[in-house]
Formats: structure tokens, sequence, C-alpha cells
């Protein structure tokens, strides 16, 4: 899976950055920690994601989750390499398009993940936007999700305003369930 990939690409590259340029991508325990983050969505997309099946005299209904779509996550400058990208390994893992609004120069470990991304994923599926790659959002009627260090804000419907720790390692399966949406379909029964 190309989650997968991700942390794998990651450990590699950014374990060979460390020790050969000056401008480290990071140290090799935060190297880890963003790689385990891919590792972690990528494991819990494996397991299946039920699917809630109700027959009624009329009608089968049919209730489970879907990616919200578009997103366009805007990070405040004093957010962590490490809760940018478990923010879009989460968005990522949902099935999402992600779109990365950067107010600031990226850290070297956050250039280097959005490349080894921008290289695994196709064309579409991520993008960084910032002064220097431009401010054209690529996504059609993006949900814009605000990142900060203590809170997560969502223009979805309804509003919804999230409070975690600044780089809370833990609930991942939470975090993808924050970036995605609850589905139902209803479908009549025809009988004879």
């Amino acid at each position: 899976m190309a989650l997968r990939q991700i942390g794998e690409q990651l450990l590699i590259n950014g374990g060979s950055a460390v020790t050969s340029t000056k401008r480290s991508a990071g140290s090799t325990t935060e190297i880890t920690r963003v790689a385990d983050y891919f590792f972690s969505v990528a494991d819990l997309c494996r397991a299946t994601h039920p699917v809630m099946l109700t027959i009624t005299a009329d009608e089968l209904v049919l209730t489970g989750t879907a990616p919200i779509g578009s997103t366009m996550i805007v990070c405040a400058p004093s957010c962590g390499t490490p809760r940018i990208a478990r923010h879009a390994a989460a968005s990522l893992a949902a099935g999402n398009t992600v779109e990365l609004a950067l107010l600031e120069e990226p850290s070297p470990l956050l250039a280097l993940l959005a490349l080894i991304v921008e290289n695994v994923l196709p064309a579409p599926r991520f993008a960084i936007m910032s002064e220097r790659t431009g401010w054209a959002v690529a996504g059609v009627n993006p949900t814009v999700v605000i990142l900060t260090t203590t809170d997560v804000f969502m223009n979805g419907e309804p509003r919804t305003r999230r409070r975690e720790e600044a780089d809370a390692d833990g609930g991942s399966g939470a975090l993808i369930e924050f970036y995605s949406r609850r589905e139902t379909v209803r479908v009549p029964v025809r009988r004879s």
C-alpha cells in the first residue's frame, strides 16, 4: 500500500539525510515517529471498515464511512512536522485528497516527506501550497481544516473543533474517522 511505502521511503531517505547533510531532515527519533504514523494508518486501512446492513419491510439501509473528499489542511506556523504528518497521513488513509497550506518554510523533514508523498501518490492526491509553490487550490470545494498546536477546526457541516495534545501519538483510528463522514444509502425493496 502507498502509505506503507511512504513510511519506508522516509526511513530510508531520512536516515541518509541525517548522516549526510549539515541541515538534517530531523533526528532519527523524529523521522521514525513520522514514519510510524504512516505505518499505523496503513495497517488501519487494511482492516475492513464495517458497513451496517439493516433490512426493513420496504428498504435496505447501508450505513458506513466515506471520505470527505478534498481537504485543505492549513498549518499554523507553530505546528511541528510530526503533527502535520499525522493529520496528512490520517486524511490520506481516509481516502481524501490532501493539500497542505504552509504559512512558513517547511522544516527539512517536512520538505523530504512532501517529496516522498508526491513521488509515491498519483498527482491529484497530494499537493503543497505555499508562497513558493503558489496558493492555487486544486481541489473542488475542499473541506478546510485549520491545524494549530492545540486544536483542529473543520469547516464541514456541522463545524467541528477537536482538541488534542500538540504531538499526541495515539488515536490514529479516531483521527481517520475525523477525516471521514458517515454515509447512509437507502434502497427501496419491491416485493412481488
